[in-house]
């Protein structure tokens, strides 16, 4: 089925060959799905600008919402910035449930991150659209961040830069994650407490940290919050960062 945020993404005013007919009945496929606010305003024929604004932007208790009406035994645990985690044994059972999958996405989210262990069994869950703090990196953090890189990749993204790739650790679209911060980085605690969350036992190869420098670039970087991290410095970016800005520190990790 084609989903809502498809339609949404291909609309402009002049784009004659929208069928706005074939969006009006796939939105009826969602009605038992969304707010009854937005059920109305569908059928008084204003789905578009509506939902072009909003679709996104959900806030997250009226995912928890609706999720809670399907999956009653759902416990919810918010975490930061409208991620959240999903407290439920049935995690295999869930990942074959297309009904989860689709209300999570049409809400404007991504389930990121399954983890069903001795310890924990729970489901992460974040907004695709997360805060964006442009201003914070250039303005705050004078246009410098910082990446964690495994070694094993170190001599590639030296020649060739920092490309958006699938994470290795998380289920989210293409992107670079980073850190900002006002301090040295050698005195920042919350980069150590991120650190520590993205390292694995099992890397024989170690990490590098990179220094970043934005203050020449002409690249219109976007920056966001990363809502996985409670630290206020991690970021992530959809651009792709030339080797020409990336340095090498002496960071021990």
């Amino acid at each position: 089925m084609k989903k809502l945020l498809d339609y949404v993404n291909e609309w402009n005013p002049n784009n004659n060959g929208f069928n706005y007919e074939e969006y009006l009945n796939e939105a009826n496929n969602f009605k038992d799905w969304i707010d009854s606010s937005i059920t109305k305003r569908i059928e008084d024929g204003e789905y578009i600008d509506f939902l072009y604004e909003n679709l996104l932007t959900h806030d997250y208790k009226k995912l928890q919402s609706k999720l809670k009406q399907y999956y009653p035994y759902f416990e919810f645990i918010d975490y930061d910035n409208g991620s959240f985690y999903i407290a439920t044994s049935n995690i295999n059972e869930l990942k074959r449930d297309d009904k989860f999958r689709s209300i999570v996405e049409f809400y404007g989210y991504t389930i990121s991150e399954w983890t069903d262990d001795k310890t924990q069994k729970s489901i992460f869950i974040e907004p695709n659209e997360s805060k964006d703090v442009t201003d914070y990196i250039y303005k705050e953090c004078h246009g410098i961040c910082y990446h964690v890189c495994d070694n094993k990749k170190l001599d590639d993204i030296m020649s060739s830069g920092l490309r958006c790739k699938n994470n290795s650790y998380r289920s989210y679209p293409k992107r670079i994650y980073l850190y900002g911060t006002k301090e040295d980085i050698l005195e920042d605690d919350d980069f150590k407490q991120v650190i520590n969350k993205i390292k694995s036992p099992f890397n024989r190869h170690g990490y590098s940290v990179l220094r970043i420098n934005l203050r020449d670039s002409k690249i219109p970087f976007r920056f966001y919050k990363d809502t996985a991290m409670k630290q206020s410095g991690a970021v992530y970016t959809y651009n792709n960062i030339p080797k020409k800005m990336i340095k090498k520190t002496n960071f021990s990790i």
